[in-house]
């Protein structure tokens, strides 16, 4: 568990309103999408890897203790190996990045399909990524995908990136930098400032009008998936789940979220 969310703790994110009254003329930001294998099978009602997992590994280690009488060490032992097991389902099978400025200009742009491995991946998991023939012989190795986007994003002039729920494609991203060899390019996420777009509580206080709400028996909740945000903004996606879509509507979406902040 360590492994997985240590970008987390590691990284330096801000949040938008934080920047809103910044001078950032000087700062190149690289929106990026990434598209997974196993996200679904695990995710549930929650988006952030930060929450999800911590709750997950309590309510494990509490049935081993429980059903199975163990101590404490030991149950969090068997939590760790069931864990362990979930993470190493998920793979990368596409990335996608847009290098911009703050008036929209775009100076470079990044997509590139991923070779995994496709034993026991479902026909559901094909259509929610829309992955065809096509895709497969476009795709390469994670090894090999994962350094170029660490070159793309070392390349660019003062980075900041931009992920929508950042908390998941960066862990998973860096992870596997790690995992397939490419430790610079943990090294540059580690090093990179970040903004995670579904963080907009202080956006919302002040413009609670314009975010979609969702009414529940406990009271009215914030809507945060980027579907949701990109349609109460009039942004438009025609190929939702494909990474090159799903990131070029992010642009958008944080350049109406950087105008807000900036009022």
């Amino acid at each position: 568990m360590k492994n997985f969310l240590s970008f987390i703790s590691e990284s330096k994110e801000l949040r938008v309103d934080q920047i809103g009254k910044k001078n950032l003329n000087n700062i190149t930001f690289i929106a990026f999408d990434t598209e997974t294998t196993g996200l679904h099978r695990y995710q549930g009602k929650h988006k952030s890897l930060k929450l999800v997992f911590p709750k997950i590994r309590e309510n494990l280690i509490k049935y081993y203790k429980d059903a199975e009488n163990l101590s404490t060490d030991d149950a969090k032992g068997k939590a760790y190996e069931i864990l362990k097991k979930v993470e190493v389902e998920l793979q990368l099978a596409e990335i996608a990045a847009i290098a911009f400025t703050l008036d929209g200009t775009e100076k470079d742009r990044f997509h590139k399909y991923v070779r995994f491995d496709k034993s026991g991946i479902t026909e559901r998991v094909y259509r929610l990524i829309q992955w065809d023939y096509k895709k497969t012989r476009a795709s390469n190795s994670p090894e090999t995908v994962l350094k170029e986007f660490g070159e793309f994003i070392s390349k660019q002039n003062n980075p900041m990136l931009i992920a929508h729920n950042a908390p998941f494609d960066l862990s998973l991203v860096k992870r596997l930098a790690v995992k397939h060899g490419a430790n610079n390019t943990a090294q540059v996420l580690r090093n990179t400032k970040f903004i995670d777009t579904r963080k907009t509580t202080k956006l919302r206080e002040i413009f609670p009008d314009l975010f979609p709400w969702r009414e529940t028996e406990k009271g009215r909740r914030e809507v945060n998936s980027q579907k949701d945000l990109i349609a109460a903004f009039n942004i438009t996606n025609n190929a939702a789940h494909t990474a090159l879509e799903d990131v070029t509507a992010l642009k958008k979406l944080f350049l109406k979220l950087y105008e807000l902040a900036r009022t």
